[in-house]
């Protein structure tokens, strides 16, 4: 399928989207993807279900935050991270 891929800067904040052309996931779904190990009854990808919730782990540990979506091109996760991080830890 098709994947892209943007970024920009706002807030203080950097963000990255990503939006692969994928079918709308059902809302709870969208919430238990970062879970570890959970997978859509849906999919037919291979797969551990681990990828997600190790992004999500990191993303956390540098002062960020991810989330997913539903949007018209398909699914979409954006991170959201510090431009400055250690402006951020350091006060």
């Amino acid at each position: 399928g098709r994947v892209s891929v943007e970024m920009h800067s706002d807030e203080g904040m950097l963000t990255v989207s990503v939006t692969n052309a994928f079918d709308a996931l059902p809302e709870g779904d969208l919430i238990n993807i970062f879970e570890p190990f959970f997978r859509t009854k849906e999919t037919k990808a291979e797969g551990s279900g681990l990828g997600l919730a190790i992004t999500k782990k990191i993303v956390e540990k540098h002062g960020g935050m991810i989330g997913a979506r539903n949007v018209e091109d398909g699914l979409q996760i954006e991170i959201r991270l510090p431009n400055d991080p250690f402006k951020s830890k350091n006060g």
